[in-house]
């Protein structure tokens, strides 16, 4: 099991621009795991991004983060895959301001969660994820994906009894076969599956 000591840096994203709390855990995604408060010092999550595990930790005034499968990784390259993968190119206070002046309601509401940002995910990963939260709830879709990423998963590393995998197109072949006990999903899981190996999509789900 990987130990959590490790060195944090910051992104350089203030609470106005990103709050990862909000951004991770609203059902945009479903593969991120909260560490229990009484571990952590300050809000915590642990997840998958690529083939790396990412530890954020959520400060007052910016996001930290580390990864747990690459310790030697440059920090340099670990903040461009999540500056991509939050899309921190587009400032996001000009947006809430424009939305505010459009919508009373979305104007008080933004208020309440600011820093709140749309991923950038893989798209067959949203896809996938998309499928199976048909007349679901988060607790559902979150378990379904969980034992999708389990069956094809690489394993990439465990943090506090949790295992992180990453899963590629080429576990997809077997994808329709290990759904049918995903009952009315299956027959749009299979298809899909059929397509990611005939395009040879990138990757399923990250």
């Amino acid at each position: 099991m990987t130990t959590l000591a490790r060195t944090w840096h910051g992104l350089g994203s203030p609470p106005t621009e990103l709050r990862v709390v909000d951004t991770l855990l609203n059902g945009q995604c479903f593969g991120w795991h909260m560490r229990p408060p009484e571990t952590a010092p300050h809000p915590e999550l642990i997840g998958v991004v690529g083939d790396k595990v990412v530890g954020l930790r959520e400060m007052p005034k910016d996001t930290l983060f580390t990864c747990y499968n690459k310790p030697q990784m440059n920090p340099t390259t670990l903040k461009d895959a999540l500056s991509n993968y939050f899309q921190l190119h587009i400032p996001l206070q000009p947006l809430y301001r424009t939305w505010a002046k459009k919508d009373m309601r979305l104007k008080t509401v933004a208020k309440c969660i600011p820093g709140l940002r749309i991923l950038r995910q893989d798209p067959t990963e949203c896809l996938v994820s998309f499928l199976c939260s048909s007349n679901n709830n988060i607790s559902r879709i979150t378990q379904m994906l969980a034992k999708l990423r389990e069956q094809y998963g690489t394993f990439k590393t465990a943090c506090e009894s949790v295992a992180y995998r990453c899963t590629r197109s080429k576990n997809c072949r077997e994808l329709g076969i290990y759904c049918q006990g995903y009952t009315r999903r299956c027959a749009s899981l299979s298809c899909l599956s059929r397509t990611i190996v005939r395009d040879k999509t990138v990757s399923f789900p990250a």
